[in-house]
């Protein structure tokens, strides 16, 4: 409904959400704002504002008060404060009293636009009179805050108890509709006048619709065909980059991103029809107020309703089936139905003061994520013995570049370089020869273009308040291209890794066959052997604190030339590693860029295996159980034999040890002991 009708606010009372009832609740492209009844069921409300539109949430004192308040803002001008009221029947007039405090606060700052069900049916807002000393007093309080109600016709029965309160010209075009789902409220539509447009940034992306892929593969072949004349490894990659980008610039179409609400997978072309006809019957109702019309509606509102049914059971089936597949439509599904996802609107800066601008807020986490770095003491750091000198000389081949090149997936971003994995899909059999070449001469000589070790990072929001920097992880867009090589490098890292029996059977994350399941089973089995038999277990659950943002450099390399990895491999990697950059992006705005000296990069290829080399050795002299998962850590004592309580503690001894050694910091606040 939202996304056909074009709505960019929404606002529910009596929303009956908990945090035991999170389930169903978020509307893809819109942020989403609640404030639930504490203590008891029922009430609440809620506030969905479309993505494009900047808005912020007011916090109010008052717990015991239904409502939830958010600024309005377009550009840098704030245009009003829209809140969403319940106000239950028959409610204590103390808290009557501080719901009239509450509005007169918001009013006093400037415009409002309020909404909500006040359970007032004995107001005449014509007249402005009331049949009762309470409402008399609430009216009489609204009207002495210069506040109009704007809504003209009954909204439920006979009464107007839906209403929208303002105290500027902001609102218009007052209509009230039929119900939604199974209210016994109809609903309210109106518009919001404000002269200016709502804040976005103008995204423009390729259009592949129309593109003539023959005639670009005719071009591009074309434009490398002084390919052999050329010599280093950066001379090739801007010559294969310029060909790539010209091609796109010639053949591809730029176009505005599509900012429509994404329909439901239910919302077919037939629900769409059926929706319709019981509009149109509603409006016939409305005109005529005729009891044919009203019987009328009333069945296509049950027709619609259930047709509505049958398609979501019959969409979630489909879903639901994917799973055997093996692809991601039912995990992308749940996730969108249990996340809500707010835009980021502002951020505090460490000087304390806000910030709200695209380029601001990008400049503000990139501060951020560039100070978590880690200082590396001088040295490789612990010797671990004789490091391997020999070369293997590993060869890329053709086909195997080309095998890659099938495998990239078109749906995903692509990097700062700005060659999207979709034409190096469709271009394949052209670039692949001078790919390899490239390749091939990166790995010999150990030099990486400098386009390989920028990366666009996204500030994904974690948890907490979304104000702060710290609350957001950063996740890196890197070049597509430079993934490739990332990619065939792994699996040869991998290989040798099995070859030579490397891999840490303690780790189950980021490893091939294993998973977080594999790692409770491992866990639990373990455990219960024991409490089956009578015995007592003391388990250490511990995090790192940035784990994958401060693993040192040169300790990295330390422990990967330990493997007696192809030591072109290894030089490959320091290079990569050395001298990155990375800028964040918000809404299509860049931060200036920042140099990034410890860590994997989050969002790379190579990253989860070098963070998973780099923790290899943690249980190294640990006699208690240690389950890993990527850095999650887990180590369990029996505690009830002699010895095992001091087992426990030498074993944490150890791993403090460890941290110091390596340079990778516990969090200590996030480490319990049960």
């Amino acid at each position: 409904m939202m996304a056909a009708e074009k709505v960019d606010l929404v606002a529910v009372t009596e929303t009956w959400f908990s945090e035991k009832n999170n389930w169903d609740i978020t509307i893809p492209g819109y942020s989403l704002y609640r404030k639930d009844r504490e203590g008891r069921k029922g009430g609440g409300v809620a506030l969905y504002v479309k993505n494009n539109i900047k808005t912020n949430q007011i916090k109010v004192s008052e717990v015991n008060i239904e409502s939830v308040w958010v600024t309005l803002t377009f550009g840098n001008h704030t245009v009003a404060r829209v809140g969403v009221i319940y106000r239950p029947p028959g409610q204590a007039e103390e808290l009557d009293n501080l719901l009239v405090e509450e509005i007169a606060k918001m009013a006093m700052k400037g415009e409002v636009i309020i909404m909500g069900d006040f359970n007032l049916p004995d107001v005449n807002w014509k007249t402005k009179t009331a049949g009762c000393t309470r409402s008399t007093n609430i009216l009489n309080s609204l009207l002495g805050l210069s506040l109009t109600q704007v809504v003209e016709e009954p909204t439920r029965k006979e009464a107007i108890l839906d209403l929208i309160l303002t105290n500027g010209g902001l609102v218009s075009d007052v209509v009230v509709g039929e119900n939604l789902g199974s209210s016994d409220h109809q609903s309210v539509w109106f518009n919001i006048t404000t002269g200016m447009e709502p804040h976005h940034t103008r995204t423009k992306v390729l259009d592949f619709k129309k593109t003539d892929f023959s005639k670009m593969r005719f071009c591009v072949k074309e434009s490398l065909s002084d390919w052999r004349s050329l010599k280093g490894v950066q001379e090739k990659w801007d010559y294969l980059k310029e060909a790539l980008l010209k091609a796109t610039g010639n053949f591809i179409r730029l176009v505005s991103k599509n900012k429509k609400g994404k329909k439901p997978l239910w919302y077919s072309a037939e629900v769409a029809k059926i929706v319709k006809n019981k509009k149109t019957a509603f409006n016939n109702y409305k005109t005529t107020q005729s009891e044919e019309d009203r019987q009328t509606y009333k069945i296509r509102q049950k027709e619609a309703k259930q047709f509505i049914r049958a398609s979501k059971a019959h969409a979630e089936e489909k879903i639901a089936q994917s799973v055997k597949k093996g692809d991601k439509t039912f995990f992308r599904y749940i996730n969108e139905k249990r996340k809500v996802k707010q835009g980021l609107v502002r951020l505090k800066t460490k000087e304390g003061r806000y910030v709200e601008e695209d380029k601001s807020l990008a400049d503000c986490l990139n501060e951020y994520f560039c100070s978590v770095f880690a200082e590396e003491k001088e040295g490789k750091g612990p010797q671990l013995g004789e490091n391997t000198k020999e070369t293997f000389t590993y060869q890329f081949t053709e086909e195997e570049v080309l095998q890659q090149l099938s495998k990239v997936k078109t749906n995903k971003s692509m990097g700062p370089d700005g060659i999207h994995p979709k034409l190096l899909k469709e271009l394949s059999d052209v670039i692949a020869k001078p790919l390899t070449d490239l390749f091939n001469q990166s790995l010999l000589t150990g030099v990486v273009p400098e386009d390989w070790k920028l990366a666009n990072v996204v500030p994904i929001y974690k948890k907490g308040s979304r104000e702060e920097s710290g609350n957001y992880r950063p996740v890196s867009l890197t070049s597509v291209v430079g993934k490739l090589m990332e990619t065939m490098l792994k699996e040869r890292i991998v290989e040798h890794l099995k070859t030579h029996r490397l891999q840490d059977q303690k780790q189950h994350g980021f490893t091939s066959g294993r998973s977080c399941q594999t790692n409770l089973i491992d866990f639990f089995d373990w455990v219960t052997k024991i409490i089956d038999t009578g015995g007592a277990v003391d388990i250490a659950y511990l995090d790192f604190s940035k784990a994958f943002d401060t693993v040192p450099h040169r300790r990295l390399i330390n422990k990967l030339q330990s493997l007696s990895l192809d030591s072109n491999i290894v030089d490959w990697i320091r290079q990569w590693l050395s001298d990155r950059q990375q800028r964040v992006v918000v809404n299509g705005v860049y931060s200036a860029q920042g140099l990034v000296t410890s860590g994997v990069p989050q969002g790379s290829v190579l990253g989860p295996i070098l963070f998973n080399i780099f923790i290899s050795d943690i249980a190294e002299g640990i006699n208690g159980k240690v389950c890993l998962f990527a850095d999650d850590t887990k180590i369990c004592n029996r505690v009830d034999v002699p010895g095992g309580i001091s087992q426990m503690t030498n074993d944490l001894g150890k791993l403090k040890k460890w941290s110091e050694l390596w340079q990778l910091s516990f969090n200590v606040d996030k480490c319990k002991i049960m």
